[in-house]
C-alpha cells in the first residue's frame, strides 16, 4: 500500500526524483511548520529569523523594559503598587473560588444522577463507572481552589511594599534571564536548520524539462 510520500509515483506516470525529495523532505523536522499545509508545498528556504527568536527577542525586551521601570520606582509608587497588586490576588482569589464552588454544585448534581441511574443490562456497568468517573476527574481538576491543602488555593497574604518591590525585580530578572537562554537557544536551532535547508536545496536536482 501507498504511502502519502509514495502514492503520487503510482498514481501516473513521469514522477521524478525531485519530485520524490520535496514530498519526503516534509516528514523532516525543518519542515515541521508545514504539517497542516499540502502535500506539494514546497519547503522552506533559509530565512533571516525563526518565529521562536522573534517570541523570546519580543519578550526579552518587554522584560528588561518592565525591569528598568519597576527598578526606578519612587517609595510612594512602590506602596501604590504593591497594594494595587494585593487587592487584584484578592479579587482574583475570591472569583476562583466561587467559580470552583459554583462548578461543583453543579457536576455533583450531575453525578447524583449517574449513581442514581440503573443500568439496563450488566453491559451497560463500564458506561455508568464512565460517566462517574469523568465527573469525579473535573472535579479534582477544575474545583482545586476550595482544598485548603493545596498551597495555590490558599488566600493571599499582604506583603510589604519593600517586599513587593523585591519580589517583582527578581521576577523579572528571572523572566528576563529565561528568554535571553532561550532565544540563544533558538538562534542556533535556526542556524542549524538554514544550514540543512541550503544543503538540501543544493543537492536537489534541477526540474526536468517537459
Amino acid at each position: 500500500m501507498p504511502t502519502g510520500y509514495t502514492a503520487f509515483i503510482i498514481e501516473g506516470e513521469g514522477a521524478t526524483f525531485r519530485q520524490y525529495m520535496l514530498r519526503c523532505v516534509r516528514a523532516m523536522g525543518v519542515c515541521v511548520e508545514q504539517r497542516d499545509e499540502p502535500m506539494n508545498a514546497l519547503p522552506p528556504k533559509p530565512s533571516a529569523t525563526s518565529s521562536g527568536e522573534d517570541y523570546h527577542l519580543e519578550r526579552l525586551l518587554k522584560s528588561r523594559e518592565l525591569l528598568k521601570g519597576v527598578a526606578s520606582l519612587s517609595p510612594e509608587e512602590i506602596e501604590e503598587k504593591a497594594e494595587a497588586a494585593y487587592q487584584a490576588s484578592r479579587s482574583y482569589f475570591h472569583e476562583r473560588q466561587a467559580r470552583s464552588l459554583r462548578d461543583k454544585t453543579r457536576y455533583e448534581a450531575m453525578l447524583e444522577q449517574v449513581r442514581s441511574w440503573s443500568p439496563p443490562t450488566s453491559d451497560h456497568s463500564m458506561f455508568k463507572e464512565f460517566m462517574a468517573s469523568q465527573i469525579e476527574d473535573s472535579v479534582k481538576n477544575d474545583c482545586g481552589w476550595l482544598d485548603d491543602d493545596q498551597s495555590w488555593s490558599k488566600p493571599p497574604v499582604k506583603r510589604s511594599p519593600e517586599e513587593w518591590h523585591r519580589e517583582e525585580i527578581r521576577a523579572l530578572v528571572d523572566r528576563s534571564e529565561y528568554h535571553e537562554r532561550h532565544l540563544g537557544k533558538a538562534r542556533e536551532v535556526h542556524a542549524e536548520r538554514n544550514a540543512w535547508l541550503e544543503a538540501f536545496w543544493a543537492a536537489l536536482p534541477p526540474e526536468e524539462a517537459s
